[in-house]
């Protein structure tokens, strides 16, 4: 019996007359489909490279993946179907893995070719026999690697059969590639030489040209084994990150969000350096990773001396522990060859670069290189330069910040426990929390104090001016004016003026006519760019820091953090002003014509070059919409406009001064005429006014007197300080960088030492003036700027890398720490300061609950902080701030008698009743301190958790919605962790908990509802009713849809902050006296439920 063609076809393992296996045959052809792989095999070490074939732009890109690791010592590059790749991959990695663990010996290369042949062989088409493979599998590999016995390179087809090559192709390139490698192979090829040639090979079989997208490489050798190159790149913003990425993938990348959902990961295959297909994997950080902090047994004010925290242990804790940023940077970092780090580029970015490098140590190559890319704008220019000129990360910096933050730590630290314990115990109308210390802060506030002070010692004087008036032969009036200015000597005045009298001649001496420019202003720094945003804009120096870096980040203006007012020889300003002319909704575009076309664009001034950062520019053209509008444009448009200024030419007017002589005295008139406007036509706030013409005068001509004036005037007080001038101020004297100055005059604003007046003038508060001249009568050095502008000179000596850090640190601490005790000895030198200033506590609030103590009132002090004192007792009580304390009914704690308070929150969102001395003084090892009734286990407290809870918040998760007794008569549920509010039907009239009794669908407390009649005539009462199930809530009550849903969908939980379903929810469980099993133990119930309603279900 004979089988036709067809029949053949069909079997796997039946064999033609002509000994064919055709199944075998058409997975080789269809091989040949495929995409073009190479592998060449030299002395030094073997590469594989193959296209990318990107089929449909909804595909990932990086989900096609052409060239896999199966060990560290052995990859394998494919061609054919990638399911049927990724099986044979797995099972040479399983083997690979198992080899390792039997024998601690990695396998060889042939082996694990073998172990893969072996699979390819094992399929069956026979019904009555079980195989794990149907057909034959359609991709042929390529595995290179690196084994005891040196370089190998094989490679496997669908029949199973692997054969050992020098150099072999295959995919639909395979023939022409293969000729190809015969004509160019030869034995002493060296390794960097054939990854020259398959880069070649592919260039001329592939159908779509060669770029860094459509192409993987990888090597083999000795040293670092399998490998494919990766790239971890980190920025510091996530818009940074993504800008950048753009840029270098020419827009060819995929992103994916993070684990930690604050950062995304950005990746795309391109060149580096000699290597055409590394993995590029860009991500970012928010700002600083860790912060420096004291260990936490120096956190407590009351049981730590401050003088302790000169030397006290510290550490670098998260700066935002819900980023995991640490975790996140470690993740996406695995395996990486080289860093890459785009942090901004001043001190703060340097550091950021050894956080970043410290979290990710351990994830990183062993061998992993380290580069930093060094840029000024995110514009493709200046990135493409910054990734082909990258340098190193500078160690001396990052420790110059080290050195700050470690300063600044100790030292305010110090300072301001010993201030705030100090003097917050004895006055009660101090309006502030914390009374702090910084070393650039309280020098900051002295230059505020200081001018505050020349005002109050302020004494107008009277001064006496001459002017008089001429008739032209015109009948002009022409007011000539004294050259003397002013005399403060009234008689001395009256002479001159009784001498001109008597002359009542005036003579024309000299006529000088002059041409005279008005400069163009210098680039753009940081400290300038703040004072014209707060004299001109009205923007404080913090909020405009905050728009510039948004600026920058979006990529519409340069760093904004620098010191530098030149331009750099080789800055291409032209096409700058050329891409500023599409701005189409300005007024810039006929002005910039003039300058490109017209032939009157300037070089530049000569400014300052600091070495830091270019002047700060605009970088790319934008519209008011596109920047968003507001602050954002308005700072925008002032950097343009003053870059554009930058380039025009000076303003050029011509000034006539004509001299005149009245009885030997000096009188002259004087007018402006503009030729030239120059800069000043594009920043017209500028611009020089054109006077009234002259008359035409002669000299030695002589005019009758025809008025002369006296006026008497009084010298006025200087203003107070603007945010300009004390800006001015800290950079003449060294105070802070120009990344940090906005943060001290925000800080000394936030901490109520000076409130911002009309124009933008800081006036100093009596808390400020106080302290100052508190430093000044103990040690006016704390407060003078001469001690931190020395410091900051220090700090940039260790960021030249000119001395140690370690002892720049200690020298200054010791200085401060002499004077700290200096301080302490003799603070009863401010204290008397303070005196007159302040209340005492014992004179200051209203009587408002009883102590339970002593039975008598104790005082509500409401400025900041908010605390009861009791004077018989001397105590002193804090309270939760930010919100309105009020009496609770009169009703006493049962555990020390004090009268409850009520706290209702600013925002009218979360009330709750609390013991002033169990809030301060936790009653229960289980309670956490300052928490209020609603979080205490008290057993028998109707007002405490144990009475009041009700079952888990299936919001948070983590607290317990409780019935809030403090919103009776109307009812409402609320969370004791989170914010939120559950409000009941204002028909129920009255609810009574069932102790004991729980919903056998939610395990939640049941109640007995009375329903006012006449709110509710159709339902007077519910008996032990779940407020959650019961279907007359389910209806009438007002949720959100995210409550509704968690509501219907809720586990089975335990009551109490821990895992829904876990053995007892967490434990802390509600139960008036004691469950069945319990211990008098207050509050927390044990695992077999001895807490009253203190249980859950596993």
């Amino acid at each position: 019996m004979f089988m036709t063609r067809s029949e053949y076809d069909r079997g796997v393992n039946t064999f033609s007359p002509e000994g064919r296996l055709f199944q075998v045959e058409y997975a080789i052809e269809a091989i040949k489909f495929g995409t073009t792989a190479i592998g060449i095999m030299t002395q030094e070490g073997v590469v594989l490279a193959t296209e990318k074939r990107i089929t449909s732009v909804l595909i990932e890109p990086r989900s096609i993946e052409k060239i896999v690791e199966v060990d560290e010592h052995c990859g394998c590059a494919m061609s054919g179907l990638i399911a049927d790749a990724k099986t044979l991959i797995d099972k040479a990695r399983v083997e690979a893995q198992n080899h390792w663990f039997t024998h601690n010996e990695r396998m060889t290369i042939e082996s694990i070719t073998q172990s893969v042949s072996n699979m390819a062989l094992a399929f069956s088409d026979d019904s009555d026999e079980v195989a794990p493979i149907s057909r034959p599998f359609g991709v042929a590999l390529l595995f290179a690697g690196w084994d005891e016995t040196g370089p190998h390179l094989f490679h496997l087809d669908p029949s199973g059969t692997y054969t050992e090559y020098d150099a072999k192709a295959i995919g639909s390139g395979s023939e022409g590639a293969d000729q190809t490698l015969q004509d160019v192979y030869h034995k002493s090829m060296k390794l960097s030489e054939a990854c020259k040639h398959v880069l070649t090979i592919l260039k001329q079989v592939m159908e779509e040209k060669l770029n860094a997208t459509n192409v993987e490489m990888a090597t083999v050798d000795a040293k670092d084994l399998f490998k494919i190159m990766i790239i971890f790149m980190v920025a510091e913003k996530p818009s940074l990150a993504l800008s950048i990425s753009q840029i270098l993938s020419n827009g060819q990348l995929s992103s994916r969000k993070g684990f930690n959902n604050v950062c995304s990961v950005h990746e795309w295959t391109g060149k580096f350096q000699s290597n055409p297909s590394a993995r590029f994997r860009m991500t970012s950080v928010a700002g600083h990773v860790f912060g420096l902090d004291f260990v936490p047994r120096y956190n407590n004010w009351d049981k730590v001396d401050p003088t302790e925290l000169f030397a006290g242990e510290t550490l670098k804790k998260e700066a935002s522990s819900n980023h995991h940023m640490p975790a996140f940077l470690e993740k996406e970092s695995r395996g990486a060859d080289v860093i890459i780090l785009w942090l901004d580029c001043d001190k703060e970015g340097e550091n950021i670069c050894f956080e970043v490098l410290d979290c990710i140590k351990n994830s990183i190559n062993q061998n992993a290189k380290v580069l930093r890319a060094r840029f000024s704008s995110i514009t493709d220019k200046d990135i493409r330069h910054a990734f082909s000129n990258l340098a190193y990360p500078d160690k001396n910096q990052s420790l110059s910040v080290d050195a700050r933050q470690e300063l600044d730590l100790r030292i305010g630290c110090a300072f301001t426990r010993f201030q705030t314990r100090y003097f917050q115990g004895k006055y009660g109308d101090l309006d502030s929390s914390c009374i702090s210390y910084g070393p650039c802060q309280t020098p900051t506030l002295g230059f505020c104090v200081d001018r505050y002070d020349k005002i109050q010692s302020f004494q107008s004087e009277p001064y006496w001016l001459l002017t008089i008036e001429i008739k032209h032969t015109n009948d002009k009036i022409l007011k000539l004016y004294w050259d003397r200015g002013h005399v403060f000597d009234k008689e001395i005045a009256y002479f001159f003026l009784n001498n001109i009298k008597a002359a009542n001649k005036v003579r024309v001496v000299s006529i000088k006519t002059e041409k005279k420019h008005k400069a163009r202003p210098n680039a753009l720094n940081t400290v300038d760019l703040l004072k014209v945003a707060s004299a001109g804009l009205g923007m404080s120096p913090q909020n405009a820091m905050q728009v510039a870096e948004r600026l920058y980040t979006s990529g519409y203006i340069s760093y904004p953090r620098t010191e530098t007012t030149q331009y750099a020889d080789n800055a291409d300003l032209k096409s700058v002003l050329r891409d500023l002319s599409n701005c189409s909704d300005t007024d810039w575009r006929s002005h910039i014509k003039s300058l490109l076309s017209e032939g009157q664009y300037t070089s530049p001034k000569r400014g300052k070059d600091v070495g830091d950062h270019p002047p700060i520019t605009p970088v790319k053209a934008a519209s008011s919409s596109s920047v968003g509008g507001g602050d954002y444009w308005r700072l925008y448009d002032y950097i343009c406009r003053h870059f554009i200024a930058t380039v025009s030419p000076d303003c050029i007017y011509e000034e006539t001064t004509v001299l005149f002589d009245a009885s030997n005295e000096a009188f002259s008139l004087s007018g402006k005429n503009v030729i030239e406007p120059g800069f000043t036509t594009i920043m017209p706030w500028k611009r020089v006014s054109n006077d009234e013409p002259i008359p035409s005068l002669t000299i030695n001509e002589i005019f009758t007197i025809e008025d002369i004036k006296l006026d008497e005037r009084h010298t006025t007080a200087p203003d107070y300080l603007t945010e300009s001038e004390l800006i001015s101020l800290m950079e003449k004297h060294g105070i802070g960088t120009d990344a940090s100055i906005p943060v001290h005059i925000n800080n000394i604003c936030e901490r109520n030492y000076v409130k911002v007046d009309n124009g933008r003038r800081l006036i100093p508060t009596s808390l400020g003036i106080v302290l100052v001249h508190g430093y000044q009568k103990i040690d006016p050095e704390l407060s003078l700027p001469h001690m931190r502008s020395s410091v900051e000179t220090e700090l940039n000596e260790i960021a030249l890398g000119r001395v140690n850090y370690q002892q720049v640190v200690s020298h200054v601490l010791r200085i401060f720490e002499q004077k700290f005790h200096y301080f302490v000895q003799h603070i009863q030198g401010m204290d008397s300061l303070f005196e007159v200033s302040f209340s005492p506590l014992a004179a200051s609030g209203k009587p408002f609950v009883r102590c339970g103590k002593c039975r008598r009132y104790m005082k509500l002090i409401e400025s900041r902080p908010s605390r009861l004192h009791c004077e018989t007792c001397k105590e002193t009580y804090n309270l939760p701030q930010n919100g309105t304390i009020k009496v609770f009914k009169e009703l006493r704690c049962p555990l020390d008698e004090f009268e409850l308070v009520q706290y209702v929150a600013n925002n009218n969102a979360k009330n709750f009743s609390l013991c002033p001395y169990c809030y301060n003084n936790p009653p229960f090892k289980d309670m956490r301190k300052n928490v209020g009734c609603n979080e205490c286990t008290h057993p028998t407290c109707r007002y405490s958790l144990e009475f009041n809870g009700i079952c888990t918040c299936y919001i948070c998760k983590q607290g317990m919605f409780l019935l809030d007794v403090t919103s009776i008569p109307k009812y409402r549920l609320a969370c004791n962790k989170c914010s939120f509010i559950l409000t009941l039907p204002e028909a129920i009239q009255k609810i009574t908990l069932k102790e004991g009794e729980f919903c056998k669908q939610c395990d939640t407390t049941l109640m007995d509802i009375e329903f006012n009649k006449e709110k509710s005539p159709d339902l007077s009462s519910l008996s032990s009713a779940c407020i959650l199930c019961h279907e007359y809530f389910l209806d009438a009550i007002q949720r959100t849809v995210t409550f509704i849903t968690n509501m219907q969908n809720r586990p089975t939980s335990g009551r109490g902050g821990g895992t829904p379903g876990g053995p007892r929810g967490g434990g802390r469980g509600r139960g008036r006296g004691r469950g069945r099993g319990g211990s008098s133990n207050r509050g927390r119930g044990s695992s077999r439920g001895g807490r009253g309603r203190g249980r859950g279900k596993n």
